[in-house]
């Protein structure tokens, strides 16, 4: 072989074997979906804080390495770094025997399944030095004095001289979808469910909480200035929850609500009422039919992405499956103790199936209520949708359904759909969302063909905002059956995670009637004109200060023909949230 060739071969094998230069980067680089590997130690609050970050490419499996706190052999599970990590009959050892390993310094490696669900596929000793935890950014937020990160679950804090290198450059980072999904795969986090257990009490036992204050002043919701109506609500709730890490796969929540209203109204005077009530209870067994097969027991939360389907806490029995690129829930419900005729003791039978791809969700639903408290009526909702970045740069929605079944003895077909976008460059302050929503109307005559969602919706989203607000008026807020609503919307970002948006909506049923259902408005159409009017809210959401959010919200109905009265209706609501 020639000295040229040998000269080549001996260049194109060094230049792909010699490591990159690390090129130092800042703290600010860091985005959801890199793939770190942090370095640094646990603080006396239990959470991880970071001396060294190192991005780079996504690994095969993440990693924990440290000193084991606590083991149980018995039950197959141990906690490193403040995660309890499962040992299974898959779990391979290296240099090292199975058995107690407290107090032992190893390095793991495994599949991260979601909070709490880490299950090992490598166990071996390892060497002095800092402790290790490497994986996927799942979220990221800019606290006082640096920037807080999740990973594997656990916080993870930036120290103020945090290192940050990697081999890529900061434009040239990749970055990785969440390979893990929520327990429930209808399931997104909305503001009223950011609190979590961060405290804790006992070993594998921990408590969080949240208070919340609300003041409300509704002003002529009848439409008629001549007729005293007007209502001022105090409301103060507070909620306090505690989770159990029994084993590595039987968890248990449990949660109290309070609730505390004061009540100023024009008709009937000042009243005060209160409530305390269990929120979600429940306890959940993973993998309990097989890998990626769980099953929860309780009172727990249906929540989906739009709240379009359902908000709401159910009495269930729920199954959840996971595959390679798609998951699936099945539900049979009821609610219990409800003063809605609609839900108490409803027979719920639901399913859910969605894509793993969160970005772009695409799912398949379907919803069977049969209500004990009314008699002759079954509905059966089926639906599909797509949210995400399905046409880049907007971020849309679409929303199909049907509902099929029998209301008071009639027959009941009807169809609905919401479709828009929100159009928001991270670089601008503004974003414009668009949407047009259609329930189907009746006109009285044979089979009822209007449609009306499941009764467990609660239509709040976010249109381009920092913040979730009610998508179909703030003041009006009605159920979408026999009605048109077209929405505009311009929001002003003037802080990371602070909002100031301007939201239009113009209301108009499909077939005249004298009714709208479930709607706050306190007057009746006239059953001639269709126009109902518009509304016009301006909505002040951020969550610019740690646990605590705050909303200010204020709104106008200016009636159209199918009122009598003309008069318009407003309102002023402001809420604060602290979770601890």
């Amino acid at each position: 072989m020639s000295a040229p060739i040998l000269a080549l071969l001996f260049l194109a094998f060094t230049t792909r074997t010699a490591p990159a230069d690390e090129i130092e980067l800042s703290p600010s680089d860091l985005r959801v979906g890199h793939w770190v590997e942090v370095r640094g130690e646990l603080d006396d609050l239990g959470r991880f804080v970071a001396s060294k970050v190192e991005p780079g490419a996504e690994e095969r499996y993440e990693s924990l390495t440290g000193v084991v706190t606590s083991h149980d052999v018995a039950d197959g599970a141990l906690v490193l770094l403040g995660v309890p990590v499962a040992i299974t009959d898959r779990a391979e050892w290296t240099s090292i025997a199975p058995g107690d390993l407290t107090g032992r310094r190893v390095r793991i490696e495994g599949r991260y399944r979601g909070p709490d669900r880490f299950s090992a596929r490598d166990v071996r000793p390892w060497g002095e030095g800092r402790d290790r935890m490497s994986g996927r950014i799942d979220s990221l937020t800019e606290v006082e004095g640096g920037i807080e990160l999740t990973l594997l679950g656990r916080s993870v804090v930036l120290a103020p001289d945090c290192e940050v290198e990697s081999e890529y450059a900061a434009d040239d980072l990749p970055r990785y979808e969440q390979r893990w999904s929520e327990v429930s795969v209808a399931t997104t986090i909305d503001e009223d469910d950011l609190l979590e257990e961060r405290f804790e009490i006992a070993p594998g036992v921990r408590v969080g909480g949240q208070i919340e204050y609300e003041r409300t002043d509704e002003t002529d919701f009848d439409l008629d200035g001549t007729d005293p109506n007007d209502r001022l609500d105090d409301v103060v709730s507070a909620r306090l929850r505690l989770g159990w890490a029994i084993r590595h796969d039987v968890t248990a929540r449990a949660e109290a609500k309070f609730r505390q209203r004061w009540r100023d109204d024009d008709q009937d005077g000042r009243t005060s009422d209160d409530e305390l009530e269990f929120g979600e209870t429940w306890l959940h067994l993973s993998d309990v039919f097989g890998e990626g097969v769980d099953l929860r027991v309780g009172r727990q939360d249906f929540d989906d992405p739009r709240e379009w389907i359902y908000d709401q806490d159910l009495d269930a029995v729920r199954l959840y499956g996971r595959e390679d690129t798609w998951r699936w829930e099945l539900a049979l419900a009821t609610t219990l103790g409800s003063a809605d005729r609609r839900d108490e003791g409803s027979l719920d039978v639901s399913a859910y199936v969605s894509s793993l791809d969160d970005d772009r969700h695409l799912a398949a639903w379907m919803m069977h209520r049969d209500p004990e408290e009314l008699p002759g009526t079954r509905l059966t909702h089926v639906g599909v949708r797509a949210i995400g970045d399905w046409l880049d740069p907007f971020e849309t929605w679409a929303e199909l359904s049907a509902v099929v079944g029998e209301e008071a003895g009639r027959d009941v077909r009807g169809f609905g759909y919401d479709v828009g976008f929100v159009a928001h460059d991270r670089d601008w302050p503004l974003a414009f969302a668009a949407g047009l929503a259609f329930g189907s109307g009746d006109d009285g005559s044979g089979t009822d063909t209007a449609y009306r969602q499941t009764g467990l919706q609660d239509n709040n989203g976010k249109l381009g905002t920092a913040t979730s607000i009610r998508y179909y008026g703030e003041l009006v807020d009605p159920e979408l059956s026999n009605l048109r609503v077209a929405t505009l919307a311009l929001s002003w970002w003037f802080e990371e995670h602070s909002t100031l948006a301007l939201v239009w909506h113009d209301f108009a049923q499909v077939e005249a009637a004298t009714f709208l259902r479930d709607t706050d408005l306190d007057a009746d159409p006239n059953g001639l004109d269709r126009h109902l009017g518009s509304e016009l809210d301006l909505v002040l959401g951020t969550r610019a200060f740690e646990d605590f959010d705050v909303e200010i919200a204020a709104g106008v109905f200016f009636p159209g023909a199918a009122f009598a009265e003309d008069d318009e209706a407003s309102f002023v609501r402001m809420q604060v949230r602290y979770r601890f």
